[in-house]
């Protein structure tokens, strides 16, 4: 792996900075803060990336954040160094003095060479996990990790390219594989590590040109070795073509800058995002993990020694067989460790053998654990769950949590308060570090499906959820009620049926605060195949009745949306005036009609009074042709030249031909009314008209 020569400034120190820079007077004004930017003489893309807008906290915050992982040449002197110094004009004494200091002392940083000093510890706080959860595994990142097979190939992938997808099951290591990455990568070369675990990057490649590249370089800056958890999740991007095209100059991008980037995926969720309509180019980029191919036996065996020794269980030391038969009844990674440290307090190892049968399914195995718990601490884990989807911060959540417990929403539970809460439920939940603040987490989503068995099989723990819901959405942030609707759409068929259900989900639709209301919506049309059959129906009603054609189109392009709804909202756009929606209509035939080349709709399209729509649509009818070249649709390619597209559009005459040559050259039988198309060939606008043929 490649020196960026950048040395990572710890955590700690960029903690000290942040809180001497907030102290700078006047550093509220945004008028002084570009001036303090100027006089550091930072570069032009340093500049651009730090915004003056915005809170003292987060100003202070990114700035810092931004210099600690700035790229300098050697030699050069550190950019947080040079805002240090920078800051020392504005302040007078004593702050002058700490921030000199500090100074020097991230310039000793910079100056050294030897790796050894990038700790363990250091990298935790700087990707802002908890080095002192003992429920966290990355704590023991560097005694336990065991190399999936495929792992010289994500390397060599990742140092050629700057980007990898690890793709596979679940449990196998994808996310134990990809901080291990990230580790290297800090301890080797000095990369500053960052762990996004939301959808930034589908948001990002669904972004209109012009405003793309910008995003890119503010999603990935240089010298940053970021990890992007899971980043399509559930959604399906809005426009395909934008979506492929900006996923091509994505890798391109990366591949130029300086920076490395980990995306790890479910195969299903993969697969059913990128593979249909991107398999040839981005199948070079990913690795896959797979239960039958990641681990051999003897890794397996090791994976499991490691974490014995890591956790010396009571019933311990065993006989080899012991490993052989966990390893045999649990051949995934995750389900090692988790047998091994749940086990940990039984002194027989007999006794925890007859445990295995239940750490085969680890999302049955943390129901059963959940069912143990009281409830207040059920409902806790559920709004962690559900504040984290928006990073709500801990104050936020606290604040919440323990309204909750005064209001009675958990009924009489005695005496109890959130860091009572969090104390005891140290095994499920983890601190996630971020540039401002911070947010709790649970610590694998397989704990909220077990949490999630148990909403819907206790009626005492349904009504909790119920209650916590509704306290969420009646909050006055956005980001706490667009959480309260993440729940609510996830618990759908609780939810509707409560008396306030309906009412309250409503009015998340229809609030008058325009971003609410576009994070709802969106949030329904993403996560809308959650929702459950029963419904669906009511929704799907009410959002027919008042939403406009363009999130109609977003549903139907994202939503599994069944008839007869799909076929009157899709004939709905096909008469809008908005040229806007016909023209994405036409950019997506192959996702939205199920046989384009058969489809009336189709024809619409084709003879649509705006020319570039008309267009647009014979492309794709097109590229849906094309991929069906040994079986020639006639009724289509007839259609295409009643259109009258042909003669006008070299483009499309050229295609035309192309499958007409294909079929002929493959002994079709062309139809009689279609064999003159064959032998007169389009003129070939690059060819003088004085040139004989």
């Amino acid at each position: 792996m490649t020196d960026p020569h950048h040395r990572a400034v710890p955590g700690r120190i960029r903690q000290q900075a942040q809180r001497l820079l907030r102290r700078v007077p006047g550093i509220d004004r945004s008028g002084l803060r570009q001036a303090l930017l100027q006089d550091a003489a930072f570069d032009a893309d340093l500049l651009d990336s730090i915004p003056v807008d915005g809170s003292t906290i987060d100003f202070c915050a990114v700035v810092v954040d931004r210099c600690a992982r700035h790229h300098h040449a050697p030699g050069t002197e550190p950019p947080l160094v040079s805002i240090l110094r920078a800051a020392v004009e504005f302040v007078g004494s004593p702050l002058d003095g700490e921030l000199l200091a500090l100074a020097q002392e991230i310039t000793a940083i910079a100056a050294s060479d030897t790796s050894e000093d990038r700790t363990l510890d250091d990298f935790l706080d700087e990707l802002g996990l908890d080095r002192h959860a003992e429920a966290s595994p990355y704590t023991q990142l560097t005694s336990v990790f065991v190399p999936p097979q495929q792992y010289d190939d994500i390397v060599a992938t990742l140092e050629r390219h700057h980007v990898v997808f690890i793709v596979g099951d679940p449990h196998v290591g994808k996310t134990f594989t990809a901080v291990e990455l990230l580790w290297k990568l800090y301890s080797r070369s000095g990369f500053s590590p960052n762990w996004v675990n939301s959808q930034q990057l589908s948001l990002t490649l669904s972004t209109s040109p012009g405003r793309f590249e910008d995003r890119l370089a503010k999603l990935f800056p240089n010298d940053q070795a970021i990890y992007l958890e899971d980043p399509f999740g559930s959604t399906v991007p809005v426009d395909m073509p934008e979506f492929v095209t900006n996923l091509r100059r994505f890798l391109d991008l990366v591949a130029a800058r300086r920076c490395r980037v980990i995306v790890t995926s479910r195969s299903a969720v993969f697969d059913k995002v990128i593979i249909d309509s991107f398999a040839e180019y981005t199948i070079t980029l990913s690795q896959r993990l797979t239960v039958e191919t990641a681990y051999t036996t003897a890794q397996l065996d090791e994976i499991a020694e490691r974490y014995v020794a890591c956790y010396c269980p009571r019933w311990t030391p065993v006989p080899p067989y012991v490993i052989t038969c966990i390893t045999n009844a649990l051949p995934v990674p995750h389900n090692v460790e988790l047998f091994i440290r749940n086990t940990r307090d039984i002194p027989d190892v007999e006794e925890a053998l007859t445990r295995l049968p239940g750490y085969r399914d680890i999302s049955s195995e943390f129901g059963r654990q959940v069912r143990l718990l009281t409830l207040v601490e059920q409902g806790f884990l559920y709004l962690v769950a559900t504040l984290s989807s928006e990073h709500i911060d801990q104050d936020t959540v606290r604040r919440l949590f323990d309204a909750a417990v005064r209001g009675g929403d958990f009924g009489h539970v005695g005496i109890t308060s959130f860091d009572i809460a969090l104390g005891s439920l140290h095994d499920y939940v983890l601190w996630h570090g971020t540039l401002t603040g911070g947010y709790h987490a649970l610590r694998h989503p397989s704990i909220e499906e077990g949490l999630d068995r148990c909403v819907r099989a206790d009626p005492q723990l349904t009504e909790v959820v119920r209650r916590l819901a509704r306290r969420m959405a009646d909050s006055s942030e956005v980001g706490v009620r667009s959480a309260a609707l993440h729940g609510f759409l996830r618990h759908a068929d609780i939810m509707w049926t409560a008396p306030w259900g309906q009412r309250v989900f409503r009015e998340f639709l229809d609030a008058p605060d325009v971003a609410t209301r576009q994070a709802a919506r969106n949030r329904l049309i993403s996560d809308f195949g959650k929702v459950p059959a029963s419904a669906r129906i009511p929704l799907l009603e009410y959002v027919e009745a008042t939403w406009n054609e363009r999130y109609l189109l977003r549903l139907m392009l994202i939503a599994p949306v069944a008839e007869p709804w799909r076929g009157r909202i899709l004939g709905r756009l096909l008469d809008t005036w908005d040229d806007w929606v016909r023209f994405r209509l036409a950019r997506n035939l192959g996702h939205l009609f199920k046989d384009p080349a058969n489809d009336p709709a189709v024809r619409r399209l084709l003879t649509d009074p705006t020319r570039q729509i008309a267009r647009t649509a014979a492309q794709g009818l097109l590229d849906e042709l094309g991929r069906h070249p040994a079986a020639p649709n006639w009724q289509a390619i007839r259609l295409l030249h009643e259109t009258g597209l042909a003669t006008s559009v070299p483009e499309i005459a050229h295609r035309l031909d192309a499958l007409l040559t294909a079929a002929r050259n493959t002994s079709s039988e062309i139809p009689a009314d279609l064999l003159p198309l064959t032998l007169a060939r389009p003129p070939d606008p690059g060819r003088s008209t004085s040139e004989t043929p």
